[in-house]
C-alpha cells in the first residue's frame, strides 16, 4: 500500500458521486459566515509564496509563462477558498477524462515567483484531480486574503486551463459561527497527528489464503495442508470511502450518508493453480439519522445518536441468518466531541487509548459548485 504526505499530497480520483437522500434535498442555507475583522488584503505576495507548503515543490522565478489554454477545467469551491491554521485544505479540480495531469503551477498574484508541484498519483481515474494546500504561519498576523491562479499541466508539461480565486487564511478563532443546514463533508482523518485516511484513499490489507490444486490442475478451496496439492495465494483486501458527510439541522436533527467500495477475497473464486486471488467487490450506501446538541458557549457539538441501515445476510441455501449493520464512521456519544472552527471547518475528536483520533470536515453550502 502507498503512503502519502498530506502537506502536499495530490491524487487523481473518481468524480464526486452526488449522494441520495439528504444531500440531494439540501435546503438553501444562510450566507457562509465570514468574520473579516482586521482582514489584511495587502499582504506581501512574495512572503505568501514563501509560506506555501507543498512536498517536492520547486519555486520558479518570474510570473506564469504565456500559454494557450488546452482544456476547460473547474474547481469545486465557493466564491472564496478558506484555510484555517492547522487544517489541511483539500481542493478538487474537475478535468476531461482524456486528460492526464502531471503537475500544477500555483501562482500568488503579484509575486515575483510561482511554485510548481508534481501530482502524486494514488488512484488514477478519469474525472477529478485533488491536491492538498497547507501554509506556514510563522511571522503572520491573520486573517489575510490573496488571489491565486492555479494552472494544472499534462504529463508532457502542456499547461491547461487556469483556475483560481481568492484564498482566505485565518487563525483558529473562538467564533462559533454555527450555521444550521450546512453539509459537513469529511476531508481526512489523523491518528496522533499522522494522516490515516481520506476520501478516495484505498485502505488495504495484505494476506494469504490456502487451498488446493490437484495433479490434474483442478483448483478448489479445501484443507490440503501437508499434501502435494497444497497451495497458498497472496491477496489484498481494500476499503475506500468515496464520500462521508453530516448535515446538522436547526431543530437538533442530524442526517448523513456514507458511500464506500470494498474488495474482499473470495476463496471459491480463487485460482489456486494459477496463484490468482478471487474477489467480491461491493459498493455500500448507508444513509443515517440521529440527534445532536450544541453548546454555544464553547462551540462544542455532541451527536447523541446515529442510526443507519441494515442488509439481510443469507446462507448458501437461501436461508436468512441475520442482518448486517452497514458502517457509520462518524462518531457519536460522549466519547466523540465535535468543534466548529471559524464556521468553515469542523473537528471530531475521540480520545483513544494511547492518543487521539481526529476526523476533519469542511462546510459546504449552496455556493459550492464546479466553477472556473
Amino acid at each position: 500500500m502507498k503512503h502519502i504526505n498530506l502537506t502536499s499530497a495530490v491524487l487523481l480520483c473518481f468524480a464526486l458521486i452526488l449522494p441520495l437522500g439528504f444531500y440531494t434535498c439540501t435546503e438553501p442555507s444562510d450566507e457562509d459566515p465570514d468574520p473579516n475583522n482586521n482582514l489584511n488584503t495587502n499582504a506581501d505576495p512574495d512572503k505568501i509564496t514563501g509560506s506555501l507548503k507543498f512536498k517536492n515543490a520547486t519555486t520558479i522565478a518570474g510570473t506564469l509563462p504565456t500559454f494557450t489554454p488546452q482544456a476547460d477545467l473547474k474547481i469545486w469551491e465557493g466564491d472564496t477558498i478558506y484555510w484555517v491554521k492547522d487544517i489541511i485544505k483539500r481542493i478538487r479540480i474537475k478535468k476531461p477524462p482524456s486528460v492526464s495531469l502531471g503537475s500544477l503551477m500555483f501562482y500568488v498574484e503579484g509575486s515575483a515567483s510561482y511554485v510548481e508541484v508534481p501530482f502524486q498519483v494514488e488512484e488514477e481515474t478519469d474525472s477529478v484531480a485533488v491536491f492538498y494546500f497547507d501554509f506556514n504561519t510563522d511571522g503572520w498576523d491573520f486573517p489575510i486574503v490573496f488571489d491565486v491562479t492555479i494552472v494544472p499541466k499534462r504529463d508532457d508539461g502542456t499547461p491547461m486551463d487556469p483556475i483560481g480565486g481568492p484564498i482566505h487564511v485565518d487563525e483558529q478563532g473562538s467564533d462559533c459561527s454555527f450555521t444550521p443546514n450546512l453539509i459537513w463533508e469529511w476531508i481526512y482523518t489523523t491518528e496522533n497527528g499522522i494522516f490515516k485516511s481520506g476520501p478516495m484513499f484505498p485502505q488495504s490489507v495484505d494476506g494469504t489464503i490456502a487451498g488446493c490444486c490437484d495433479s490434474e490442475g483442478n483448483s478448489f478451496y479445501d484443507n490440503c495442508f501437508n499434501t502435494s496439492s497444497h497451495r497458498v495465494v497472496n491477496y489484498e483486501t481494500s476499503v475506500m470511502v468515496q464520500l462521508d458527510y453530516l448535515k446538522l439541522f436547526a431543530a437538533g436533527d442530524v442526517g448523513g450518508e456514507l458511500i464506500e467500495s470494498t474488495q474482499n477475497v473470495n476463496p471459491q473464486l480463487t485460482d489456486f493453480c494459477g496463484g490468482t486471488p478471487g474477489y467480491n467487490n461491493r459498493n455500500v450506501l448507508n444513509s443515517y439519522v440521529g440527534r445532536y446538541t450544541l453548546n454555544t458557549s464553547n462551540c462544542k457539538i455532541t451527536i447523541e445518536s446515529l442510526e443507519g441501515q441494515t442488509e439481510p445476510v443469507y446462507a448458501s441455501d437461501g436461508t436468512k441468518i441475520g442482518d448486517y449493520i452497514l458502517p457509520i464512521y462518524a462518531g457519536f456519544g460522549t466519547w466523540a466531541e465535535y468543534t466548529i472552527i471559524n464556521g468553515h471547518f469542523m473537528k471530531e475528536t475521540r480520545q483513544v487509548e494511547g492518543g487521539s483520533f481526529v476526523r476533519m470536515y469542511e462546510a459546504r453550502n449552496e455556493n459550492f459548485t464546479w466553477r472556473d
